[in-house]
């Protein structure tokens, strides 16, 4: 069972670095309009290189994508972002190193270092220099503009540290924020960011400590956006599985045949033979077993 959550856990890292990267372009992405008052070659260029850069970063292809930030940096070596957009890549691929150089031009090049900040640390936690990764997190929660959408990423990054910790209770404590935030920031009128990721990980630290009724009440909470992701066959599943740990048979089967319903993502199947039972079918047969 805990090859499980490991598993899942591990799984959520490699997401949580995707996803906080994409949140990254999305908060430094340069605005048409601005784009539109520059007339420059070299800059015209530059941004032409950083489209089929970020296109390639957002394909997952880094290799190709690394090929193209260092392009543009040739083309113009003071392009907004490149070095932040670089550092976070080399983090995914576990150069640490390299990440940490590039965060640090990233650093000396911006007025506004809020996202480097939360960047550095997760390079920082990932080297697990713990106490320079919780100084730049605060730097970046300090950092102008102060309480913005992008605050949920600095929080989700404390928690991942707290968690590296074993500090259980505060890392509750963080992802709770960084939910706050995204239920109540909106990034702006027309959009906001559904916590599916912070909600499921705050729900297995709740069955860390042992409070059953806040995990079951997170997983409901993924399931009532009815988001047809990883993160709601997931929920499905745990849930099942909390509810037959604490001998609610009848609220087990009804959650499982929930999820048999769903469409089962590329390597769910792989996921559940990590732990007790090894298919769905099997869970199910176990809980007709209790109910007679």
């Amino acid at each position: 069972m805990k090859l499980f959550t490991y598993f899942i856990a591990a799984g959520l890292l490699l997401c949580t670095s995707v996803c906080s990267a994409v949140e990254l372009d999305n908060e430094l992405h340069i605005p048409a309009d601005i784009r539109a008052m520059k007339d420059d070659t070299a800059y015209k260029a530059s941004i032409s290189t950083l489209d089929e850069a970020d296109a390639y970063y957002r394909d997952f292809e880094y290799d190709l994508a690394i090929k193209a930030y260092h392009k543009a940096l040739k083309i113009d070596p003071d392009s907004r972002f490149v070095y932040n957009k670089l550092a976070s890549i080399y983090l995914i691929k576990g150069k640490y190193n390299k990440a940490l150089e590039c965060i640090n031009e990233s650093l000396a090049r911006r007025i506004e270092k809020k996202a480097d900040y939360f960047t550095r640390a997760e390079i920082y936690i990932a080297l697990e220099e713990y106490a320079k990764a919780r100084a730049d997190i605060e730097r970046g929660l300090q950092a102008a503009p102060l309480q913005t959408s992008s605050d949920r990423l600095g929080y989700e990054i404390l928690g991942r540290l707290y968690r590296k910790q074993g500090r259980t209770n505060l890392a509750i404590k963080a992802y709770s924020e960084a939910i706050d935030i995204a239920e109540k920031r909106p990034i702006s009128k027309w959009r906001r960011v559904i916590p599916l990721d912070d909600y499921f990980i705050r729900a297995q630290l709740y069955e860390k400590t042992g409070d059953a009724d806040k995990a079951i009440a997170d997983y409901k909470k993924i399931i009532s956006y009815q988001h047809k992701s990883f993160y709601l066959q997931l929920a499905y599943f745990m849930l099942g599985k909390m509810y037959y740990n604490e001998k609610c048979y009848a609220e087990a089967e009804a959650a499982f045949a929930e999820l048999a319903k769903l469409p089962q993502a590329r390597g769910f199947e792989k996921l559940l033979e990590t732990t007790e039972y090894k298919t769905l079918e099997e869970w199910q047969k176990a809980v007709k077993e209790h109910l007679g």
